[in-house]
């Protein structure tokens, strides 16, 4: 569907828009009608500092969660990106980062958002002898 390709599709609730990322772990959010026609660009970071790793559209905006670099380490932001007044809105920041590998979600009625937080991170290194 797309010219030039993409990543991390999601669907408008509508399912008028397909909106996707152009770059894994992009600093911009496209969108092309389910309709077909021209690919446009609906939020980016010029600066390309904010990471779109975990985001969610809406009728009327996008749900996301920024990433930035210059802010605390241990600190993540959900914001709303609005269509109608291309303003982005804090909704929370977080205490503690946002975990790659638990998703991020708002509900339908928009009174909840889920996700994991990187409590700890750790890992062990392991050795395996005498394998074939």
């Amino acid at each position: 569907m797309t010219r030039q390709g993409g990543f991390d599709p999601r669907e408008s609730p509508d399912g008028k828009e397909l909106y996707y990322l152009k770059k894994r772990n992009a600093s911009e959010i496209w969108k092309l009608s389910a309709e077909g026609g021209a690919e446009s660009p609906v939020l980016t970071d010029p600066a390309a500092q904010t990471d779109f790793a975990w985001w969610q559209p809406f009728n009327d905006g996008i749900y996301f969660v920024s990433r930035v670099p210059k802010a605390s380490p241990e600190e993540d932001r959900i914001q709303f990106f609005s269509f109608g007044n291309k303003n982005i809105d804090l909704i929370a920041p977080t205490s503690k980062r946002v975990s790659g590998y638990g998703g991020f979600s708002v509900s339908p009625d928009r009174r909840h958002i889920i996700f994991a937080q990187v409590d700890q991170d750790e890992s062990d290194i392991m050795l395996v002898e005498n394998f074939r």
